[in-house]
C-alpha cells in the first residue's frame, strides 16, 4: 500500500468545501506541532472516509465542523477490517452525524429493542468505527459533537474497536450514548483515564415513543448493547443527563468498569448513575457513583431477564431519587456484591419506598457490605426486598437507616431475606419495625451466624427491633438482639399468624413503654424459643417500674405487662430450656399473657420486678403450662410475687420450684377467684427473713388441685405463720386417695405433712428407682427441679370453656 506523510503549518486552516478525504488502501500520517492545525469540514461533508485497510494517523491536527446526514461518522468513518485510524493530541469540535426525520422508518413508533436496525444510521458525531475497523485515540478533546442516534461523539458497531485513552469528551450529545455508543457483537471500545463532562442525551428522531424507559435517551456519558463489549478504567463521568442511565446505560450487554468516579448525574427516568438491563453482564469495581439522581435508582437501576450485575468495593454516596429508591434499584436480576458502600442515599417524596437497595424479583447476594444514613417517607430506609426476591447479606451492616416502616430492612410479598453475621445498628422508624420488618403469608426472614441487631428503634409504633406480621422468622445461633426500644414488643413484635422459631439466641435491655420489652406474640401468632436468654428487658419503658401510678389489684387497663414476653389475642408460645433474668414491667415483670397460650419447659425466671406478678402473670382467658421450671428471686410490690393467677386463666404446673421471692401479699403464687390451678410436686421454697413472712400461695374460693406440694426452708429459719393460705375455703389437700389419682401406677403414694405440726398433708410419689429427691434451698441457690418421666402423672390439659349460652 502506498504511504503518504504531510505535515502542515500550525495555526493553518484546511477548508475541505465538502469534499472529505478519502483514505483507501494506503497508509498516511498527517500532523503539525505547537497548537496544531485544524481541517474544517465546513458543515458540509465529514473531514475523513477511512477505508479498505486503509490506516490514517493524525498527531496535533485538529478537526472540526463535520456533519453527514442519514450515516454515521460526522467528521471521520472508519470502516472495514484493516482499517485503523490513529489520532494524538487532537481536537474533534462541532462535529454531527444527523438523520432525515422525513424518512417513514423514523417516524414509527419503535420500542428499544426494534431500534437496533437504525442505530447506524446517525450515529458517532465525531468518529464512526465499524466492520472490523480500529480507532485509537489519545489524548484526544470530542467537544460539541452530536449524533441523532447512538454515540453523540464516537461510535463503534458491527465488530468495530475503540481504544480511547486520556481523552475528553464534554458536551457530546445522542440519543443513546451522549458521550460513547458502543452497538453489536464484536463491538469492543477500551477506555482508559478518560473523562465525561456535561455530556447528555435528548429524546432523538429514532425514539418518537411514548414508552417513559426512552424517553430523554438512554446512557448520557456512554451506551453499549446489543451483545457489545466495553471496558472502563480510571475514567470520570461528570454533570451527565439522560433519561435512563444518566452516566452510562448498558443494554444486552458485557461492560466492566473499574476505578472510575460517576459524578453530579442525573436521569428523568431510571438509574441516576448507571443503568444495566436486558440480558446485561456488568462489573463495577472499586468505583464510586456520587450525587446522582433518577425518578427511581438515584444510583443505579439494573433491570431485565438474566442480567447480572457484580460490584467490588463500590461506593454509592448522596443519591437520592423522586420516587423510588435513592441507592441502586434491582428489578428481575441478579446482583453479587461484596464491600458495597451505600451511604447517606434517599427519597424526596413522602410514602416512596426505599432509601438504600431496593430489590423487586432479583437474587441479591450482600457480602461484607456498609449501608448507612440512607432514608426513605415510606418503607425500607437501608434495604426493602419484595416480589419473590431472595436476599442474602453476610458480614453486612446496616446503621441509622430511617422509614416510616423497617428502619433498616423491609421484606415484604414473597420476599426472602437471609441475615448471617449481619448487623442493623441504631434504625429508626415511625411507625412499625425500627430493625427491620417483614408482612406477607409468604414472606419469611432467617437470621443466623451471630448476627445482631441492636440499639433500633420506634417512635411510636411496635416492634423495635424486628416487627413480623403473617410471616416466618427464625432467629438462630447466636444472635444478639440487644437494646432496642418500642411503644410495644421492644425487641420482635409478632402479629396475625406470624411463626417465629428462636434458638440460642440472646435478647437485651429490650424496652417497650406498653408491654414486651423483648418479645410481644399477638393475634394467633405463634413462637417456638429454645436455648435462649431474655436479660434487662422492661415493659413499662423503665429499669423499675413506678407502682404508684397503678395502686391495688392487677388491671390490663394501661398494658405495660411481660418485661420479657407478652402474650396476647390468641398468640401462642412454647419455651424450652431457656432463662429469663432481671427483667421488669407493671404487671408480669418476666412473662405476661392475656388471652393467650404459654408452655414453659426446663426454663429459669429469676430477679424479674413488678408492680403485680413479679415473674409470671397469667391473665384473663390464658393458658399456662410450666415444667421442670424455677421462679426465683422475683418481687412484686402487689400480688404475686411469683405468679399471679387471674380470673378466667388456667395454669398447670408440674415439677416447678418457686423460691426466694417477695411480695407484701405473699412470696409466691396467688391464684384469683374464678382462676384455675392444677400443680404436681410444687417445690415452694421461702427466703429467711426475721418477720413472719406472706404465705407462700394464696388462693380464694375453691382450693386448687395441688398434688406432691414441697415446702423447704433454708437451715436455721423458722415458720411462724402459716405458708398456705386459702380464702374461703379451708377444704383438706388432696391424699393418695384423691380421684382423680396423684400419682402414676408404677410410682409410690405417701401422704407427708407439708408443715410440721400442722393438719395440711399433701401427696408425695416416689419411684424406686429413681428416686424424686428434694435438697433444701438455700436463699442463693438456683436448683431446677428433677423430673422423672413416669413417676409423677402427667396433668389433664383443662377443659375448654363451654360457649355462652344464647340469651
Amino acid at each position: 500500500a502506498a504511504s503518504v506523510r504531510l505535515c502542515i503549518t500550525p495555526g493553518a486552516v484546511l477548508a475541505l468545501g465538502g469534499q472529505p478525504l478519502v483514505v483507501s488502501a494506503a497508509n498516511a500520517t498527517i500532523s503539525s506541532s505547537d497548537t496544531g492545525a485544524v481541517i474544517d469540514g465546513q458543515g458540509l461533508s465529514r473531514v475523513f472516509h477511512v477505508k479498505a485497510h486503509g490506516s490514517l494517523t493524525l498527531y496535533r491536527v485538529h478537526l472540526a465542523h463535520g456533519l453527514v446526514t442519514d450515516d454515521a461518522g460526522g467528521c471521520a468513518l472508519v470502516e472495514g477490517e484493516g482499517s485503523v485510524l490513529s489520532m494524538s493530541d487532537c481536537n474533534v469540535t462541532n462535529c454531527s452525524a444527523r438523520a432525515d426525520i422525513r424518512r417513514e422508518e423514523f417516524r414509527i413508533e419503535l420500542d428499544f429493542a426494534k431500534v437496533a436496525a437504525l442505530l447506524s444510521v446517525a450515529a458517532g458525531g465525531g468518529v464512526a468505527c465499524k466492520k472490523k475497523a480500529v480507532l485509537r485515540a489519545t489524548g484526544i478533546t470530542f467537544e460539541d459533537c452530536s449524533a441523532d442516534c447512538l454515540g453523540g461523539s464516537v461510535y463503534t458497531g458491527s465488530g468495530g474497536t475503540a481504544f480511547i485513552s486520556l481523552s475528553v469528551f464534554t458536551m457530546s450529545v445522542g440519543t443513546i450514548g451522549g458521550g460513547v455508543g458502543c452497538h453489536m457483537q464484536g463491538s469492543t471500545v477500551q477506555l482508559v483515564s478518560t473523562r465525561f463532562e456535561t455530556c447528555i442525551t435528548v429524546q432523538g428522531v429514532s425514539f418518537p415513543t411514548s414508552s417513559p424507559a426512552n424517553k430523554g435517551g438512554v446512557g448520557g456519558g456512554f451506551a453499549a448493547l446489543d451483545y457489545a463489549s466495553l471496558e472502563m478504567f480510571s475514567c470520570n463521568i461528570k454533570n451527565a443527563t439522560s433519561g435512563t442511565g444518566g452516566g452510562l446505560s448498558v443494554y444486552n450487554a458485557s461492560v466492566t468498569v473499574s476505578f472510575c468516579i460517576l459524578h453530579d448525574i442525573r436521569a428523568s427516568y431510571y438509574g441516576g448513575g448507571f443503568s444495566v438491563t436486558y440480558f446485561s453482564n456488568f462489573r463495577f469495581d472499586n468505583c464510586l457513583c456520587e450525587d446522582c439522581f433518577a425518578e427511581g435508582g438515584g444510583a443505579g437501576f439494573v433491570s431485565g431477564a438474566s442480567s447480572f450485575v457484580s460490584l467490588y468495593n463500590v461506593s454509592m454516596r448522596n443519591c437520592y431519587a423522586r420516587l423510588n429508591c435513592g441507592g441502586l434499584f434491582c428489578f428481575q436480576c441478579e446482583v453479587y456484591a461484596t464491600d458495597l458502600l451505600i451511604a447517606s442515599c434517599y427519597t424526596l417524596v413522602d410514602l416512596q419506598v426505599c432509601g438504600g437497595l431496593l430489590g423487586v424479583l432479583s437474587g441479591i447476594d450482600l457480602r461484607y457490605s456498609l449501608i448507612v444514613g440512607c432514608s426513605c417517607g415510606g418503607e425500607g430506609g437501608g434495604c426493602y426486598f419484595m416480589a419473590n426476591t431472595d436476599a442474602r447479606l453476610e458480614g453486612c451492616s446496616v446503621v441509622r437507616c430511617t422509614a416510616s416502616e423497617g428502619g433498616g430492612l423491609f421484606v415484604i410479598s414473597g420476599a426472602v431475606l437471609r441475615l448471617f453475621n449481619t448487623s442493623v445498628v441504631e434504625c429508626a422508624a415511625t411507625k412499625e419495625g425500627g430493625g427491620l420488618a417483614i408482612r406477607g403469608a409468604t414472606s419469611s426472614l432467617h437470621i443466623d451466624g451471630a448476627s445482631a441487631i441492636s440499639r433500633c428503634s420506634t417512635v411510636g409504633g411496635r416492634g423495635g427491633g424486628i416487627h413480623v406480621s403473617s410471616s416466618d422468622v427464625s432467629i438462630l445461633n447466636g444472635s444478639t438482639l440487644d437494646g432496642n426500644r418500642a411503644y410495644q414488643g421492644g425487641t420482635v413484635y409478632a402479629t396475625s399468624n406470624s411463626h417465629l422459631k428462636i434458638h440460642d439466641s440472646f435478647f437485651k435491655e429490650g424496652a417497650a413503654r406498653d408491654g414486651g420489652g423483648c418479645l410481644v406474640v399477638h393475634d394467633k401468632a405463634q413462637a417456638v424459643v429454645t436455648g435462649s436468654v431474655f436479660e434487662g428487658c422492661s415493659g413499662n419503658g423503665r429499669e423499675i417500674p413506678s407502682c404508684n401510678e397503678f395502686p391495688g389489684h392487677f388491671s390490663t387497663q394501661g398494658q405495660s405487662g411481660g418485661g420479657a414476653l407478652y402474650v396476647r389475642n390468641g398468640g401462642e408460645v412454647d419455651m424450652r430450656a431457656s432463662s429469663i433474668i432481671n427483667c421488669s414491667a407493671r404487671w408480669g415483670g418476666g412473662v405476661a399473657s392475656i388471652e393467650g397460650v404459654v408452655e414453659l419447659r426446663e426454663v429459669t425466671i429469676s430477679d424479674c420486678r413488678a408492680c403485680t406478678a413479679g415473674a409470671l402473670l397469667v391473665g384473663k382467658s390464658s393458658k399456662m403450662e410450666l415444667y421442670a421450671c424455677t421462679l426465683s428471686r422475683s418481687v412484686s410490690s402487689g400480688e404475686g410475687a411469683a405468679m399471679l393467677v387471674e380470673s378466667g386463666a388456667s395454669v398447670v404446673a408440674q415439677n416447678v420450684i418457686l423460691s426466694a421471692n417477695d411480695a407484701p401479699q405473699d412470696t409466691g403464687v396467688h391464684v384469683a377467684l374464678g382462676a384455675e390451678f392444677d400443680a404436681a410436686v410444687l417445690y415452694l421454697g421461702h427466703k429467711c427473713t426475721a418477720t413472719a413472712p406472706p404465705p407462700l400461695f394464696t388462693a380464694a374460693e375453691k382450693l386448687p388441685l395441688l398434688r406432691g406440694l414441697r415446702l423447704k426452708m433454708p437451715p436455721g429459719c423458722a415458720l411462724p405463720g402459716p405458708s398456705i393460705r386459702l380464702v374461703n375455703n379451708p377444704a383438706a389437700m388432696p391424699t393418695c386417695e384423691s380421684s382423680p389419682a396423684v400419682c402414676a401406677e408404677n410410682a409410690t403414694c405417701t401422704d407427708t405433712a407439708v408443715l410440721s405440726g400442722h393438719s395440711l398433708v399433701s401427696p408425695e410419689c416416689t419411684c424406686e428407682p429413681p428416686s424424686l429427691p428434694f435438697a433444701g434451698l438455700g436463699e442463693d441457690e438456683e436448683t431446677v427441679a428433677p423430673f422423672v418421666r413416669g413417676c409423677v402423672k402427667q396433668l389433664p390439659a383443662p377443659p375448654s370453656p363451654s360457649p355462652p349460652h344464647p340469651p
